[in-house]
């Protein structure tokens, strides 16, 4: 014999009502949401801004930790291209005007001078014997041509060009500039006296470069120089100083003008930007030395006499100094000079 089984009965009106619910609002299609696409450390994009009537860079946080600094770097731009988050922090208004440090993870942007960027190509000027930029082959593909060669021909500047004039005068221009990321670190500094044997008491000793070490800083050059150390002689003389700072040349943005532009023209709304990255990899900084608890390093070497009734001073008689000499004031700078390095994680 069957179980018998509770049979529920809906009423009709309602039974419907619920139907034509379900079938008004149900889904009909998914569509999967675009999946932003990933980006490196430091990568960079320059835009044009119609408003301001400039480019506005935008640089993805990239870490660069260090002794000092928590792995968070920091970039000077002005109030109106901060974030809000930036705003609250430092207390400012968008209208507050000058110019403020965000920190990159906070998505600021950077407006490009056109004072930071540097002619590439046909419209630039070359001289003899004189190292020229190369144009990348994407842009020689697009039209731009080698640039022109200024030759000193007996006191006469001639002008001379390569290529075709037709193909010339429909060639793009070329700008470029360079985003750079700077570590300052303690600086190493020399004090020289004289003792009364006529000898040259050097004294080597570390301190921190005014406004502190703290974290890493982004800037846009028109070209990046890196920092060197300098000679001992020249450093223990004065003549150099230890630059406090390290660098590393982070991406080359382009920009790609109209065909037949005229020349000397800068980049506007017209012209096309392009970056070439050159790091795309967390960093972290080190240097030799990153605290203050080490010992002044102290030597003791002749100074010459120049002679003809007069010493001169330290510096001009530390620059007469023989091999030994210099051997060992560059020996006593190796136990304190601290040059800094970036490492790619």
């Amino acid at each position: 014999m069957r179980r018998r089984q509770r049979i529920t009965v809906y009423p009709t009106t309602p039974w419907n009502q619920m139907v034509e619910e379900y079938f008004r609002n149900r889904i009909i299609d998914i569509d999967a949401a675009p999946t932003p696409e990933w980006r490196h450390p430091w990568y960079s994009v320059a835009t044009w801004d119609a408003k301001s009537e400039r480019f506005l860079l935008r640089i993805k946080p990239g870490a660069c930790h260090s002794f000092t600094s928590d792995g968070d770097p920091v970039v000077s731009t002005t109030p109106d291209l901060v974030s809000t988050e930036t705003r609250e922090r430092l207390g400012i208004s968008e209208d507050s005007g000058g110019f403020v440090d965000a920190y990159l993870s906070e998505d600021p942007k950077v407006a490009i001078s056109t004072a930071d960027m540097r002619a590439v190509g046909t419209d630039a000027a070359t001289f003899p014997d004189v190292e020229t930029e190369d144009i990348p082959a994407f842009f020689r593909e697009r039209g731009v041509v080698a640039p022109v060669t200024v030759e000193d021909q007996g006191g006469t500047l001639v002008t001379q060009i390569s290529g075709l004039v037709e193909d010339r005068s429909r060639a793009r221009l070329l700008r470029a500039c360079d985003v750079v990321l700077t570590h300052r670190r303690l600086v190493t500094v020399p004090t020289v006296k004289e003792t009364p044997e006529g000898n040259a008491e050097i004294t080597l000793t570390l301190q921190t470069p005014p406004g502190g070490v703290g974290d890493g800083y982004l800037t846009v050059r028109s070209k990046h120089e890196p920092e060197f150390f300098p000679e001992a002689l020249g450093f223990v003389a004065g003549e150099l100083a230890d630059p406090g700072r390290d660098s590393i040349h982070l991406a080359t943005v382009y920009f790609l003008s109209p065909r037949a532009a005229e020349a000397g023209s800068m980049p506007d709304g017209t012209w096309q930007a392009f970056t070439r990255h050159h790091v795309q990899w967390n960093l972290q900084y080190l240097t030799e030395q990153s605290i203050l608890n080490i010992d002044p390093t102290r030597l003791e070497v002749p100074l010459p006499d120049l002679g003809f009734g007069t010493l001169g001073d330290i510096g001009g008689r530390l620059a007469q100094a023989n091999n030994d000499t210099l051997a060992q004031m560059e020996t006593a700078l190796q136990q304190v000079r601290n040059e800094g390095r970036f490492l790619m994680l």
